[in-house]
């Protein structure tokens, strides 16, 4: 059975769509359609490569990772083993960490 909308019903979907789209006409409301259909895949894009992969680090430096078994939560472990690096004994090894952990 086929269901047969009003037209009340559809300008009212017609507002809704246009208010989401931020449109005042039928036309501008298809131009903004089309507008988000061709920056979707940009949008896909930019989550997928560029944001996937920042929010995976970030998880990453909290855990103890190897490829060999699953990652274990250890907090801030990593950072404070870092934060060593810094001092006195390292710089005889390594000149130039020290020099930047000054500016840190």
């Amino acid at each position: 059975m086929a269901v047969i909308s009003s037209p009340r019903s559809a300008l009212r979907r017609r507002r809704i769509l246009a208010r989401i789209v931020g449109a005042s006409c039928d036309l501008r409301i298809g131009e903004a359609l089309w507008a988000y259909v061709f920056l979707l895949p940009w949008l896909l894009g930019l989550l997928l490569f560029w944001a996937g992969p920042i929010l995976a680090s970030f998880y990453f430096s909290f855990t103890r990772y190897d490829v060999m078994s699953p990652p274990a939560f250890i907090g801030l472990e990593n950072y404070s083993s870092r934060t060593s690096w810094c001092g006195p004994r390292f710089g005889a090894r390594s000149p130039s960490l020290p020099r930047s952990c000054h500016w840190v």
